[in-house]
């Protein structure tokens, strides 16, 4: 069988999975499972728009062979000119796809707490990507006082000239790579059919200036490589990337391999034996491991962040580096951002050691789609990898690019490479459309995301009150009941939580810890079992225990006010305070409205002997809008100890407005001068 048989094989059996795999139950397979969701017509038409592709695929690659006018190079104003009416329909499709097709559902990611936060003074959340918050957070404040909507027209917005700009640099890829026009536009075609694409349609996440910004470090690199431009271009582009997302990190191995590549080192490096290099791999890689260890365990933020080794207390559901359900989601990962990857395996055997790729191109397009790729397998997705898809689709556009680069540069003279590609187009194509519709129809958003509740039934728990939520709101009653009974009974550690507290709040404070303990184990996503077992270890006095646990909880979640505000109690009596003092004042930032940091934030200084200080957030308390009437009592007498009287004043006026006892508040009043 002739390659170019064996590829369109390939290709119909990846088309029969997509429209028969929805009549099974539903499986781990869901990167070729997004049939599932669409109406029979819809995905009738897919199937024979699908099916007729190869010949039509095969008859235009007859045709361009034939016309040289296509193929000519590109060296000239009117072949570029060429090359962009050329793309231009596709520029125009896009771009009116982006604002028309705008999701209306966002179940995936974080959506709707993406929503409902992006307005809120917290500057501190997502501060992992806060370059790509504080632009969003601008668009909205330019749009809260026009529009009814301004949250998702927001995302709508910004994901849409995202997407524009995304597409215009895609094509300055595809020019910067290839000197012929029928490689170029069969570059920007088939890359911008990636499933990465889906980010912007209205999605709400922060990735959709992120994301072109790793188009454009790739494009800079490509140029670097090729020498047209300084190398610390690139390292530049890792900047800004790194700015607007932490994962911008990712790209320093490929930055740095261009920035050093004519230095002596390198040089060096390329002198060393085979026998050597081996040895030299191996004991960098036994490095690394013990790195890991090493830092896994003195840092526990990135224990979180990375998928484990082997299971310990916060393994969900046995989910390890190499666990059957962490390698097929990782592969329908690949497969979801780049669908026409198994046809490339065609092609592979086929590569000619003469093929006409720079060296250097080459070189940076392997090492970019290595360390992106590998971080992908290493990231924890936290939601489930088939919803924190978004997280890792930065990983699918240096494997796009350099897949398409060297099918493309290595058939240059047959029509196997473009015929391929063109496949390729074709699955990108019957991938993107029901993945649309699944944003911007709810009924199938809903039946997407139960599916995915059933994929990592753990991981999903908090968010199931988001679907039963919704549903609610559109009377879907059959949904919500659904939902509900889904809760009900994959959820019993909830149960077992509400048991513990039952014994807390009566003051069983030994007794209730066991059921802490058991439903957290039960599942480490609640981790609110956690923060009970801190609570009952501070009401026994066991301050020290107290404080290594919510220390846990805060490593857990850096954004939890009152894990933070909690922590500093424990800690400022187990003799800790500046650390109790550290955590304070990062609960008061997290969270101006919570009163609870403030109160004891004056303790601190208390203890500190800061009185500066301690006046400060006395001041702070006594105007505060939820300042309990207790409250104003305290910082009352503070102020008549310090000798401020006059804010003792308004303090005890505020009090005595909000129903302080007439004999407390003349007691008070007496000692105000």
């Amino acid at each position: 069988m002739s390659r170019d048989s064996f590829s369109v094989v390939i290709y119909y059996l990846i088309l029969a999975v997509y429209f028969f795999l929805p009549e099974f139950p539903p499986t781990r397979l869901w990167s070729l499972d997004m049939w599932r969701y669409i109406p029979d017509s819809l995905a009738w038409t897919l199937l024979t728009l699908g099916f007729i592709s190869p010949p039509v695929i095969v008859y235009f690659t007859r045709q361009q062979s034939a016309n040289s006018g296509f193929v000519e190079n590109t060296d000239g104003p009117a072949s570029l000119r060429r090359i962009i009416v050329i793309a231009l329909p596709i520029l125009l499709i896009f771009t009116t796809g982006f604002f028309v097709f705008s999701a209306n559902t966002h179940f995936l990611g974080d959506g709707y707490e993406t929503l409902s936060r992006i307005g809120a003074n917290n500057q501190t959340l997502k501060i992992h990507s806060y370059g790509e918050v504080a632009i969003h957070r601008w668009v909205y404040s330019v749009l809260s006082d026009r529009f009814e909507d301004p949250a998702r027209l927001t995302f709508i917005v910004v994901s849409g000239v995202s997407g524009v700009a995304f597409l215009i640099l895609s094509l300055t890829t595809s020019i910067t790579l290839f000197r012929n026009a029928r490689s170029q536009f069969m570059f920007f075609t088939a890359f911008v059919s990636g499933g990465y694409m889906l980010l912007f349609f209205g999605y709400v996440e922060y990735y959709s200036i992120f994301v072109p910004s790793i188009l454009l470090f790739t494009f800079l690199g490509v140029k670097a490589a090729k020498g047209s431009i300084s190398s610390a271009w690139p390292l530049i582009s890792t900047i800004v990337a790194t700015t607007l997302h932490i994962f911008g990190l990712i790209l320093l191995p490929a930055a740095l391999i261009l920035f050093l590549r004519h230095t002596r080192v390198v040089e060096s490096i390329n002198r060393i034996g085979r026998r050597t290099l081996i040895i030299g791999s191996m004991t960098l890689t036994a490095g690394l491991i013990l790195l890991y260890f090493y830092l896994t365990r003195e840092f526990l933020i990135l224990r979180f962040a990375i998928v484990p080794i082997f299971e310990d207390c916060f393994t969900i559901d046995g989910y390890t580096l190499f666990s059957i359900a962490h390698l097929l989601d990782f592969l329908n990962l690949i497969l979801i951002l780049v669908p026409g990857l198994p046809l490339v395996t065609v092609v592979v055997s086929g590569l000619s050691r003469k093929a006409s790729a720079e060296q250097g191109v080459r070189t940076f397009l392997m090492v970019l789609s290595t360390s992106t790729l590998i971080s992908a397998f290493l990231l924890e997705p936290h939601l489930g990898m088939p919803r924190d898809w978004d997280l890792l689709s930065f990983a699918g556009l240096p494997l796009s690019i350099a897949v398409l680069y060297f099918v493309l540069k290595f058939n240059e003279s047959s029509s196997t490479g473009r015929r391929i590609v063109g496949m390729m187009i074709a699955l990108g194509v019957l991938t993107m459309i029901p993945r649309v519709y699944c944003q911007v129809v709810p009924e199938a958003a809903v039946a997407q995301v139960q599916n995915y509740f059933d994929l990592d039934v753990k991981k999903s728990m908090h968010y199931i009150g988001i679907a039963k939520d919704y549903c609610k709101s559109q009377g879907d009653d059959n949904n919500f009941n659904e939902l509900t009974r889904f809760f009900d009974q994959n959820y019993p550690e909830r149960e077992v939580n509400r048991a513990g507290l039952t014994l807390f709040y009566d003051g069983k404070y030994e007794e209730a810890i066991p059921y802490f303990e058991r439903a957290f184990k039960m599942n480490p996503k609640v981790v609110e079992a956690l923060f009970n077992k801190g609570l009952c270890l501070m009401d026994l006095g066991r301050f020290p225990q107290a404080a290594e646990l919510l220390d846990t909880l805060v490593r857990l979640n850096r954004h939890n006010a009152s894990f933070h505000a909690h922590l500093a109690v424990a800690a400022l009596k187990s003799g800790q305070a500046k650390r109790a003092e550290k955590n304070a004042l990062i609960a008061h930032r997290l969270d101006p409205e919570f009163t609870m940091p403030i109160v004891w934030l004056i303790q601190i200084y208390e203890a500190l002997q800061n009185r500066e200080e301690k006046l400060v957030f006395a001041a702070v308390l006594s105007s505060h809008p939820r300042a309990s009437l207790q409250n104003l009592v305290d910082v009352t007498q503070i102020f008549i100890q310090g000798g401020l009287y006059n804010s003792a004043r308004i303090s005890l006026n505020r009090a005595i407005a909000s129903g302080l006892d007439s004999t407390i508040a003349s007691q008070l009043s007496s000692r105000i001068r």
